[in-house]
C-alpha cells in the first residue's frame, strides 16, 4: 500500500486525509494547515497518546497506520460581536423577515377555541371553568374530527410545533431551534465527511434520506374566495366562443378565515390572462417564471400586470385554467374528466404548480431561511358528475415541491402517475415509498418503481364566493388583454374609458393596459389606481386622472395616439388559420372567415361554422 487514510479530529468535525507513505512530516503539517485554513503556528497535531507530532521524518517512520486518528487542536474562533438589532425570540429566524399582515395578525392572537358552558357535564357556575368548557388548542384533534377539518391551518400547525418544542417531547426537541424546516432532497454540497463533493463522492451524511409519501397534516392556505363570479365567466366566455382552453393568474390579498382555527383565505379580486397559445385540448404559456427561453414580451407584460396589481394593494395569489369539453348533447353540459377514478391534477399540471409555488414562497420568521412553503394556489375549471361546471382548488405538498426542486420527478404519459427519474452519475435519487391498500383491504407499502400516484402530492383547498359581494373591480366591457383572436386593446379603448364617465367603475384590465403604455410614472399611476378602487373618493381632484383626460383625445375628436407597446407591436396576425381585422365587429359583415377548428371558409353572416358546427 503506497498511500493510507488518516482521520483528523478537529473542533469543527472529523476530516479525512489521504497521504503517501513517503510524505515528509513537514509536508503533512502543511497539508493539514491547508485543510483547516489555519497557519502552522496556530494549531498542533496530537497522536493517540496526546503527544505533539514531530515535524521531521516521514509518515512511514512515524509509525502511522491506515485509519489512525490524529487530533488537531487549535483555539476556537472568537464569538462574533453582537449585532445592533433586537435579539430574536426562541425559535425565530435571525434573518430580517417581512411577513404578510395576516401573519402578524394571527401571531398576535392566542388562537384558543372558545367553548361555552356544557349544561350536561359542567357542575360550576357561569364564571367557573372545567375540562368540559375550557378553551381548546387550535390543533385539537377531537375538534378537527368533529368539524371534519382535514388539514390544520398553517398557524395552528406552527403552534403545535412550538408547543412540542417547549414541552421537550423527544430527544431532539429544543425551544431555540426553528420549528419550520422545509424538506430538501438534494445532495449536501460540500459535505463535512472529508470526501470529495458530489458527484465525485457521497456518504450517509450528505445523501438525502428515503422519501416516505404521506398526507400533509397542514396546508398553507385554507380557502379561496372569488370576489365575484364575473371573473370566472370571463374565462368561460372565451371557451364558449372559441372552444379553446384559457389560463389566467389570480390577483388578490390574504385575510383571516374564521371557518377554521387560525385560518387564512385568499380573496381573489382580479384575473390577468398572460400571453399564451390555446387549443381545444390544452394551452401553452409564452413565458413561465424561472424557465429559460421564454418570450421577452410576455415577461414584460406580466411585470406590468404585477405592477398594476401592486398599485391597488394586490399580489399574485395563484393561477386558474380551464379543462372543458362539451358532451355533445347540445344542452350546455360538459364531460367529467377529473374524478377519483382518473385524476384531479395531471402530473404535468402538478409540476407546473410546484414550480410556481417555489417561485412564490411565504415569508416566515420561524424558518432558518426566512421563508417556508407557499400560498400560491392552483384552481381548475372542469366538469362535475352532473355535467355542470365547477372550480377545484389544490396546492402541492412541501414534499412535492422539494421533489420538483431537486429534479428527481417528471411528468409521465399517464396523467395520474408521477415518474421518478433513475439515478445517474450526476443525479442522486433516493428511494420513494408510499402506502396503499391492496385487494384485501390491508395497508401495504410500495416502492415508486418507476412511478407513484399524483394524489400523494396534492393538498385540497376549499373555495367559494362571499355571501355579500363587494368586489374591488366591476364587471365592465373593457377588452381583455392578450386575446388576439377576439379583440385587441387599443388607444381608443383607453379614451372611451376615460371620457365615457366622470366616475367610471374600476377595471383591472384598463389599469394593466394603461401601465403598459407608460404615460404615467409610478407615483401618478398609484394615485390613479387608488382613486379608482376607492369609490368613495372623487376623481375630479385626482391629478393623475386629470392628466390622463388631457392626454387622451375624446372619442371622435382630433388628437394623436399613445405610443402603446401593446397596440403598436402586437399584430393581429393569424390565429388558428383565421386572419382577424383590427375591429372584428366592423369587418365581420364584409369579410369571410375561416373556422379555427376545421379551417372551412364561411360566409360573413354565419355565426357558426357550416362544416363542423362550432362557434365562430
Amino acid at each position: 500500500m503506497s498511500t493510507l487514510v488518516l482521520r483528523l479530529r478537529t473542533r469543527d468535525g472529523m476530516l479525512r486525509c489521504q497521504v503517501a507513505l513517503d510524505l515528509t512530516a513537514d509536508q503533512f503539517w502543511n497539508q493539514v494547515a491547508e485543510m483547516i485554513k489555519k497557519p502552522r503556528n496556530k494549531f498542533a497535531i496530537l497522536d493517540a497518546q496526546r503527544k505533539v507530532m514531530p515535524g521531521t521524518g516521514t509518515i512511514m517512520s512515524l509509525g502511522l497506520r491506515h485509519g489512525d486518528i490524529l487530533m488537531v487542536d487549535y483555539q476556537p474562533a472568537p464569538p462574533a460581536p453582537p449585532a445592533e438589532t433586537a435579539t430574536p425570540a426562541a425559535g425565530t429566524s435571525a434573518v430580517k423577515v417581512v411577513e404578510e399582515p395576516v401573519d402578524k395578525d394571527l401571531e398576535a392572537r392566542d388562537g384558543l377555541i372558545k367553548r361555552s358552558r356544557d349544561p350536561r357535564f359542567c357542575r360550576h357556575g357561569d364564571k367557573g371553568m372545567c375540562e368540559y368548557c375550557s378553551p381548546l388548542e387550535p390543533y385539537d384533534a377531537s375538534y378537527m374530527d368533529e368539524h371534519k377539518i382535514k388539514h390544520l391551518s398553517f398557524h395552528a400547525y406552527l403552534r403545535k410545533l412550538i408547543g412540542v418544542n417547549k414541552k421537550g417531547a423527544g430527544a431532539s426537541s429544543n425551544p431555540f431551534l426553528h420549528p419550520l424546516d422545509a424538506p430538501n432532497y438534494k445532495v449536501k454540497v460540500p459535505c463535512l465527511g472529508g470526501h470529495a463533493s458530489w458527484p465525485e463522492g457521497i456518504c450517509s451524511k450528505c445523501q438525502p434520506s428515503a422519501i416516505s409519501l404521506q398526507r400533509q397534516p397542514f396546508r398553507m392556505i385554507d380557502h379561496v374566495e372569488f370576489a365575484s363570479a364575473d371573473m370566472i365567466e370571463s374565462l368561460l366566455g372565451f371557451w364558449r366562443q372559441s372552444g379553446c382552453q384559457r389560463f389566467a393568474f389570480l390577483y388578490g390579498r390574504y385575510e383571516v378565515y374564521d371557518a377554521v382555527p387560525l385560518g387564512i383565505k385568499a380573496v381573489v379580486e382580479a384575473l390577468y390572462e398572460p400571453m399564451q397559445s390555446n387549443a381545444s385540448d390544452g394551452l401553452k404559456l409564452d413565458y413561465v417564471e424561472g424557465v429559460e427561453g421564454g418570450d421577452e414580451a410576455a415577461k414584460q407584460h406580466l411585470a406590468h400586470a404585477d405592477a398594476a396589481a401592486a398599485a391597488c394593494g394586490l399580489v399574485r395569489v395563484g393561477m386558474i385554467f380551464s379543462d372543458l369539453t362539451d358532451d355533445g348533447s347540445s344542452t350546455g353540459k360538459v364531460q367529467q374528466k377529473r374524478h377519483d377514478k382518473s385524476f384531479f391534477m395531471s402530473s404535468l399540471e402538478t409540476v407546473l404548480a410546484a414550480h410556481m409555488q417555489r417561485h412564490h414562497p411565504t415569508a416566515s420568521m420561524y424558518s432558518a431561511t426566512g421563508v417556508f412553503g407557499s400560498r400560491f394556489v392552483t384552481c381548475i375549471i372542469s366538469g362535475n358528475a352532473d355535467g355542470g361546471i365547477e372550480v377545484d382548488a389544490f396546492q402541492v405538498s412541501e414534499s412535492g415541491v422539494a421533489m420538483v426542486d431537486a429534479g428527481i420527478v417528471e411528468p409521465s404519459l399517464s396523467p395520474a402517475q408521477m415518474l421518478v427519474k433513475p439515478s445517474t452519475g450526476t443525479l442522486y435519487v433516493p428511494d420513494v415509498m408510499y402506502q396503499d391498500k391492496n385487494e384485501y383491504g390491508a395497508t401495504v407499502q410500495h416502492r415508486a418503481d418507476p412511478a407513484f400516484p399524483v394524489e400523494y402530492l396534492l393538498v385540497n383547498v376549499t373555495h367559494g364566493f362571499p355571501s355579500t359581494a363587494a368586489p374591488m373591480f366591476a364587471a365592465g366591457s373593457y377588452p381583455i388583454e392578450n386575446r388576439p383572436a377576439m379583440r385587441m386593446q387599443s388607444d381608443r379603448d383607453l379614451a372611451a374609458y376615460v371620457h365615457g364617465s366622470a366616475r367610471p367603475d374600476p377595471d383591472f384590465h384598463f389599469l394593466v393596459h394603461l401601465h403598459v403604455t407608460g404615460v404615467l410614472d409610478a407615483t401618478q399611476f398609484r394615485e390613479l389606481a387608488q382613486g379608482l378602487v376607492q369609490r368613495s373618493v372623487g376623481l375630479d381632484e385626482n391629478p393623475a386622472w386629470m392628466t390622463l383626460r388631457a392626454i387622451l383625445p375624446a372619442p371622435g375628436g382630433a388628437g394623436g395616439s399613445l405610443a402603446s407597446p401593446t397596440a403598436a407591436s402586437a399584430p393581429w396576425g393569424e390565429y388558428g388559420g383565421m386572419e382577424q381585422p383590427a375591429h372584428p365587429a366592423a369587418g365581420a359583415s364584409t369579410r369571410a372567415w375561416n373556422c379555427r377548428h376545421c379551417t372551412f371558409s364561411n360566409p360573413p353572416s354565419a355565426a357558426d361554422c357550416e362544416m363542423c358546427g362550432l362557434p365562430k
